[in-house]
């Protein structure tokens, strides 16, 4: 899934296979391309990647990992406009209380 921002400022969201994604880079090409359409990629995410959320760019460059470490999380899944992350901490399964759910992409949250 690839993340692109509008000419007017809106987040749009492309998601494509794995199969897709390969035959892309089979091709020569990106997986997902920087632009598409007058839009340009913000980023891309895929199961299992490591996410900081709501890290400011100064606690980042503090470098301070107990604090970075409380927004650390998992990409546990991914679907339209339905995204869940578990605590980087949080090895099972079960324990529900961890597992973070993002509805909809909030323009003022930070994803790194």
């Amino acid at each position: 899934m690839a993340f692109y921002k509008t000419e007017k400022g809106d987040i749009e969201e492309l998601m494509l296979s794995f199969f897709q994604a390969s035959q892309n880079v089979v091709a020569g090409m990106e997986a997902f391309p920087e632009q598409m359409d007058g839009k340009r990629k913000l980023f891309s995410l895929q199961i299992n990647d490591l996410v900081l959320i709501d890290a400011s760019e100064d606690e980042i460059r503090e470098k301070d990992y107990t604090v970075l470490s409380k927004k650390l999380y998992r990409v546990k899944t991914l679907s339209k406009q339905d995204y869940r992350f578990r605590h980087h901490l949080a090895s099972c399964f079960h324990h529900w209380d961890t597992l973070e759910k993002i509805v909809s992409m909030p323009l003022g949250m930070r994803y790194w």
